[in-house]
């Protein structure tokens, strides 16, 4: 690895191509028109001209055939033929890149159904491959093998006869729009024949166009000809203008980019491994934000967020209070502009944006902003209940900054705001899907993980853990980002956005296992899996003789006929996607009360209620016409035990849009109550007499009382774990205990080893070892009792005989206690949580037969029997 001088960029020690250009490509750099005019004089000494050539560019060269870059994937790098030339593939309908582009189809009921009941079979099975693509690669084939595949036409001239195509020859450049604002490439780009490139990384860019400004001008050009007009025209804040005035706020609007497109890196190295921000870890994150806009500063012209996120945020003490974040397609400084138009007078910035990650912005002039944008606003744009007073003084937020964190009355202390400072940290607002999972609901039934396994071939493709913020966990599952960092060097465009959707998907044919994906995403979201035969055997590349891995991730269940099952699944109705960018949601988030579950609680026990009182007038009314009303009763009592246990079956349907679990939940607990009351008024005041009657009655209380039980443990239990602290996986618990008894084993002897200990070792011996190595305490755990006191109270005995060093050894002793006791507690209440259904179930099953059997009793022997 090369060492540069102080100063000299890290990413230096890293070239682009692996080592540095050689001189003799150095020169073919330089000889390159867009670099001939350059200025050296005008570079850092930190980071001279050449040097930036040297280590920020590589030469690729390519056969013909062979894909540069492919139509809707997302790019980094700019590139300049050096020689040779290139087919750019204008006619996007035509374009053969696009037809490998996976779109995700509804899947049928009849293929849904199939997979009930189907053993899963071993794990990351993939259909054997026939030839080189079919499917997703019609018109590409691959070529090489490892990181060198390629992606390439295999009839390159009868593509180009029924396409319309550009040719770029030698000298030109290409993929600067794409590489500056990290939107997806607009066009195949294919060598015509054999190709050299000089390829160069976005920061190498940036830097030069910050420094050359021959080079600025040749590229801001550029994205004006091609972009920006179309991008201002996407406004919906500009939709009222004409061709003539969108025109010139073109030739006037500048394009800026802040922050780093390596953000996800920066991100991953403060937070850690342990999915969390203290306060100067965030203090520490705000800190790597660059300033775009400074609160009290007048406005420099009205913001336009092009691509990425900004932070906004308002000075509070020696911080800053975060009060909002903008996003793609939102405006920053129009509140301050549309005073400065009623009043006449400039006002100052009310709020501070940063680059949260990287930002593109346009800058519109703001006399241009006044003159052409403010006269015409569109209504949606303009302050309805909130205004600036006679004085210009601004009463509260609108637009961005509104009111997620900065409504009246903030303190900058309550629920709203720390949920929002969570978000941003935490880059949760990347997300259109995000999985969060209210922990005060979660019981750790695991059937979202089940119904996702359900819908790919027995391997769940997200796992129930990840960051917490009060009772909201965000699950480790892809979000389907507004930036999707994963997207930017896959080097077959194996994963990309559907089209229609925007949904990030990977085309397994496509995916090279190279794993850059799963290295480039922030959140962990994505997986590197061995590939297995039908048969359980690990398919074997043929050239390298490896194991073949391929990248796997949630696709929000892409061809299952109902959409996400882990949604739909959820009986308790704790977990939701959420597109972070729709804020009304972001707040109900925010402000989820634990009264309004009661509220509904409330509601269905009520319901319950008038059903039940309806149900016995209605029999007591028609006594007469009906017969007998214990008959009637009865029927429909056992209609009403089929209904509710209807439910197991639609559990095991998760690929099917039956609605969501949840509902049938609340369902089955309102029949369940009017089936109690029934069943009280079906039986009379006797009591039952017969070996049927007797089971039938024990089974049903039995089915009823478990039932309760497990609706109490449901409700109370879920909200004492997450008081607890971090949720753990109940799978995890075990291996997590057996851990901690190795690591309590090995203070022991060490403090037997420092002091000579005869009490600790006959403690460990007598007491300790025992208490590692089971669960204990359940009973207590669930009853809310304190069963460390006893434990306490034994260590506290113990110190009498113990030195300053054994008593020291004894306090990290008793931290392994604490560890171990809040992993029995977790371990008792998610036991509990799901072990009652082992009861449940088998009862309703038995109370449906018993209940068949005693109907064909009745129809038999009663003089009422058909």
């Amino acid at each position: 690895m090369t060492r540069h001088g102080a100063g000299w960029p890290d990413r230096w020690d890293r070239p682009f191509g692996g080592d540095p250009l050689s001189d003799g490509d150095l020169e073919k750099a330089l000889a390159l028109p867009q670099f001939v005019f350059t200025e050296e004089e005008g570079f850092s000494p930190r980071m001279p001209f050449r040097e930036i050539l040297r280590h920020d560019t590589r030469v690729v060269r390519y056969r013909r055939g062979e894909v540069v870059t492919l139509a809707g994937s997302y790019g980094s790098s700019v590139y300049f033929i050096l020689s040779g030339s290139v087919r750019v593939f204008v006619d996007r309908e035509n374009d053969p890149a696009l037809s490998r582009r996976r779109k995700a189809v509804r899947g049928s009921w009849g293929r849904a159904l199939a997979r009930v009941g189907r053993k899963p079979g071993p794990p990351e099975v993939r259909p054997d491959p026939k030839g080189t693509g079919g499917g997703a690669l019609a018109g590409l084939a691959l070529r090489g093998g490892g990181d060198d595949r390629r992606v390439f036409i295999r009839d390159l001239d009868r593509a180009i006869e029924t396409t319309k195509t550009v040719t770029l020859v030698d000298g030109l450049m290409f993929g600067e729009i794409s590489a500056l604002a990290r939107t997806p490439r607009t066009a195949s780009v294919v060598a015509d024949q054999d190709l050299e490139v000089l390829e160069m990384r976005w920061q190498g860019l940036r830097e030069i166009r910050r420094r050359d400004p021959v080079f600025r001008g040749v590229l801001d050009r550029a994205y004006r000809e091609r972009s920006l007009r179309n991008h201002l025209a996407e406004s919906p804040l500009l939709a009222h203008l004409d061709a003539e005035a969108l025109k010139t706020l073109s030739e006037h609007t500048a394009f800026e980019t802040h922050g780093d497109f390596e953000w996800s890196a920066t991100f991953r190295r403060i937070q850690g491994q342990d999915y969390t921000f203290d306060a100067k870890e965030a203090r520490d994150l705000m800190a790597t934000e660059p300033l775009i806009a400074e609160e009290g500063t007048l406005p420099e012209g009205l913001l336009l967020i092009r691509q990425g996120f900004a932070r906004v945020s308002r000075g509070l003490d020696q911080g800053h209070l975060t009060v909002d974040y903008a996003t793609a397609g939102e405006v920053f400084g129009l509140e301050e502009l549309v005073a400065q138009a009623r009043t006449g007078k400039p006002h100052p910035l009310r709020h501070r944006l940063s680059a949260v990650g990287y930002v593109d912005i346009l800058r519109v002039p703001t006399n241009l902003a006044l003159k052409l944008i403010l006269p015409n606003l569109p209504a949606e744009f303009q302050r309805q209940d909130r205004g600036w007073d006679g004085e210009g003084k601004a009463e509260s937020s609108a637009g961005i900054g509104a009111g997620i964190g900065d409504g009246e009355g903030l303190t900058g202390l309550n629920r709203t705001q720390a949920f929002l400072d969570f978000v941003v940290d935490n880059r949760i607002i990347n997300g259109t899907s995000a999985m969060f999972i209210d922990t005060e609901r979660c019981v750790g039934c695991d059937d979202c993980v089940s119904a996702c396994a359900v819908n790919h071939d027995g391997d769940p493709r997200f796992i129930r853990h990840g960051p917490e913020h009060g009772s909201w966990m965000v699950a480790n599952a892809c979000m389907h980002c507004v930036d999707p960092v994963c997207l930017i060097g896959c080097p077959t465009g194996a994963i990309n956005r559907e089209d229609g959707s925007g949904d990030v998907l990977i085309d397994d044919d496509a995916c090279i296992g190279c794993g850059a994906c799963a290295q480039a995403c922030a959140y962990g979201n994505i997986r590197m899996v061995d590939v297995r035969n039908t048969d359980g055997t690990p398919r074997m590349d043929g050239e390298t003789g490896q194991v073949i891995k391929k990248a796997t991730k949630c696709d929000l269940c892409a061809g299952s006929p109902g959409g996400p099952a882990c949604v739909r699944a959820c009986p308790h109705d704790a977990l939701q996607r959420v597109d972070m960018r729709d804020r009304a949601t972001v707040r109900t988030l925010a402000e989820r009360l634990p009264g309004r579950r009661w509220m509904r609680r409330a509601g269905d026990l009520a319901l319950g209620g008038v059903l039940l009182v309806g149900l016995l007038l209605g029999l007591e009314a028609y006594g007469g016409d009906l017969g007998d009303t214990r008959f009637a009763s009865g029927w429909i009592l056992g209609g009403l035990v089929l209904a509710m246990a209807s439910f197991n079956i639609r559990k095991k349907l998760p690929s099917l849009p039956l609605g969501r679990a949840a509902t049938w939940t609340r369902i089955h607990v309102v029949l369940g109550m009017v089936a109690l009351g029934l069943f009280a008024y079906h039986g009379g005041a006797r009591a039952p007499d017969g070996l049927l009657e007797v089971g039938l009655w024990v089974l049903f209380l039995g089915t009823a009382g478990s039932g309760l039980v497990g609706l109490a443990l449901s409700r109370l239990l879920p909200r004492r774990s997450g008081r607890d602290g971090e949720r753990l996986l109940f799978d995890r618990i075990p291996r997590l205990r057996a851990e901690l008894e190795t690591q309590a084993e090995a203070a022991v002897l060490r403090a037997v080893e420092a002091t000579g200990s005869e009490a600790i070792r006959s403690f460990h011996e007598g007491v300790l070892a025992p208490y590692f190595a089971d669960v204990r305490n359940i009973g207590a755990h669930l009853l809310g009792g304190t069963p460390l006191a006893d434990m306490d109270r034994r260590l506290a005995a113990l110190e009498r005989y113990l030195e300053a060093d054994g008593r020291e050894a004894l306090a990290e002793i008793r931290r392994f206690v604490e560890a171990k006791d809040n992993l029995d507690r977790q371990y008792a209440r998610q036991a509990a949580t799901r072990g009652w259904l082992f009861l449940h179930v088998p009862l309703t099953l038995a109370t449906v037969i018993a209940a068949l059997a005693h109907l064909v009793v009745i129809q038999a022997f009663s003089p009422w029997g058909l």
